[in-house]
């Protein structure tokens, strides 16, 4: 299992908290942008998930909403994002003012795979 797992033609937001040294990022200081960037193992195939602001993630069945400040963000997962079947894996790009932060970081990344869409008939 993948830490996002979705079917081609799938459309979502996701929730999450970015974390760096057991703490969350402060997303609120000034000029902020998230991304998801992924690429197939071989590289060829390169997406990104453009992410907002603040985040609700379930735990649970226990909703936890965090702001910014808190390291909150919303992966938005577009038509275009899953339109082929592949795995990939991926890292959020933080960028506040002139400071850049790899989540996770230290070499691990997130791995992120579209499945063949299950037909209907």
């Amino acid at each position: 299992m993948s830490d996002f797992d979705y079917e081609v033609g799938d459309v979502d937001d996701i929730g999450c908290q970015l974390i760096q040294n057991g703490n969350p990022i402060d997303l609120s200081q000034g000029s902020t942008s998230v991304v998801f960037n992924m690429a197939t193992s071989d590289g060829v195939t390169k997406k990104q998930i453009t992410c907002s602001l603040g985040g609700t993630v379930t735990i649970n069945g226990v909703d936890h909403i965090y702001t910014s400040a808190q390291g909150g963000i919303t992966m938005h997962v577009v038509a275009g994002t899953t339109t082929t079947a592949a795995s990939y894996t991926g890292e959020w790009v933080v960028t506040i003012s002139t400071f850049v932060a790899h989540i996770p970081g230290m070499g691990q990344t997130k791995t992120f795979k579209v499945w063949p869409a299950v037909p209907t008939s």
